[in-house]
């Protein structure tokens, strides 16, 4: 068997539930680190822009929705398997 085959065999392999559990939970901490990571952005553009509080509540809102398309996207590849 070559290495490429084998390699296919193991990705194409039904998922146990345990790791299912772990998907979901990686998938809330990316979501937590998106709207994190761009409220944070955010908060530092407001100091540098001084407009308070716009940016911070604009990177919140753009973290929220990509936060929430990377949900929907590893639900959704759950939900095939």
């Amino acid at each position: 068997m070559s290495g490429e085959k084998l390699l296919c065999s193991r990705m194409s392999a039904p998922r146990p539930k345990a790791n299912i559990y772990v998907l979901f939970a990686g998938a809330g901490l990316q979501f937590f680190a998106a709207v994190g990571g761009m409220a944070a952005l955010g908060f530092w553009l407001d100091g540098c822009f001084r407009t308070t509080p716009w940016l911070a509540v604009t990177g919140v809102l753009l973290g929220s929705c990509g936060g929430f398309w990377n949900l929907w996207r590893i639900v959704q590849m759950a939900n095939e398997e």
